[in-house]
């Protein structure tokens, strides 16, 4: 990791002499790794932002995980996110503490907003970015990213207020045609659900292209490279995760998309990650029935979990979201994510 920082820092006296402070509002900016940096968001129009960059500094600590808090103040300029992009780790020897080093980008976001960005990361020195998942940001709340690979840069990109659509790929439009029912889309989880916990470990991404065109899904894929963070799946095995398929299912009250992702070597899924949202436009005389919906939803995923898995192991709930996680009999781990302050589900699934 010394080798890394050394590089970082040369790259971080370039950024600072190439910018000046505050920048001038652009759509992203790029950081790289081992800097605290102050954003301040700029709307564009009713939904996006620019933003401009307020502060840059080099950031040379390695973060205790445990105590994130302490590196941010209760109260911050309003429409301001601070970041921190480094290292991190936990551990009560030297030893634990190397082997939990982790990259971390942790943030508070002190505007009054529910905001999702585009993030994109570089693994490779001077190598391209690709596009990675987050879960956003959340008003006067610390989040956190964690990679379990080194990241010499990251990009972010796309601020916009939550539940709206970019112009990236990564969402379709489906016809009318191809949009399944609330009791169509139960089904399927059912039946996908069952697959993945007899399968999984055998399943490859050939077998679930079939499946889903099957039931009816949606080919979604973006024209970029996906990647999963390490706070959804932690990868104990160390698999390579450089392959992956992603599929759509919309009815007029919520949208769900499933990604599976796999080892190209082998073509074997390993994780599974589902998420549920409000479709991009709705009807504001359907709200009722939206909020309705995702209720109900998710008490039909509650109640499969646990009929493959009994009761929760552990439970955390914050602020903004809740989440639970099970462990079969089998070796799966499954979690469950709901927002509180709006209509988003996210579950994850793989196998130790």
């Amino acid at each position: 990791m010394k080798r890394f920082l050394t590089i970082t820092f040369l790259a971080i006296t370039y950024f600072a002499q190439a910018q000046e402070l505050p920048s001038i509002p652009a759509n992203g900016f790029a950081f790289p790794l081992g800097s605290k940096f102050v954003i301040k968001l700029i709307p564009a129009d009713s939904v996006n932002f620019d933003y401009s960059v307020l502060s840059f500094e080099p950031f040379e600590e390695i973060v205790d995980t445990r105590k994130k808090d302490d590196l941010f103040e209760k109260d911050g300029e309003d429409n301001t996110i601070v970041f921190y992009f480094c290292l991190g780790t936990n551990g009560e020897t030297e030893q634990e503490r190397e082997k939990n080093m982790r990259v971390l980008l942790t943030m508070k976001n002190y505007s009054k907003e529910v905001i999702n960005y585009t993030s994109e990361i570089q693994r490779e020195e001077n190598g391209e970015y690709e596009e990675t998942s987050n879960v956003g940001t959340f008003p006067n709340a610390i989040g956190t990213e964690i990679w379990p690979y080194m990241i010499y840069s990251i990009g972010l990109r796309e601020f916009r207020k939550f539940s709206y659509a970019t112009n990236s790929t990564n969402r379709t439009t489906v016809e009318t045609g191809n949009t399944q029912t609330t009791v169509e889309t139960d089904n399927i989880f059912t039946n996908r659900l069952n697959l993945i916990l007899y399968e999984l470990g055998n399943l490859r991404l050939n077998d679930v292209k079939l499946k889903e065109q099957e039931w009816g899904g949606v080919d979604n894929m973006p024209d970029y490279q996906l990647g999963i963070g390490e706070s959804y799946y932690p990868n104990p095995n160390k698999y390579a995760i450089d392959a992956f398929r992603v599929y759509l299912y919309k009815s007029s009250l919520i949208e769900n998309s499933i990604t599976y992702y796999a080892t190209k070597e082998s073509g074997l899924i390993r994780v599974i990650f589902l998420e549920w949202e409000e479709p991009f436009l709705i009807n504001q005389n359907l709200q009722k029935k939206v909020n309705e919906t995702f209720r109900n939803k998710l008490t039909f995923l509650e109640d499969k979990i646990m009929q493959e898995a009994g009761k929760h192991i552990e439970y955390k709930e914050e602020k903004n979201y809740i989440n639970r996680i099970w462990k079969t009999s089998s070796g799966f781990t499954i979690s469950l994510e709901n927002m509180k302050n709006f209509n988003r589900v996210r579950m994850v699934i793989y196998k130790n």
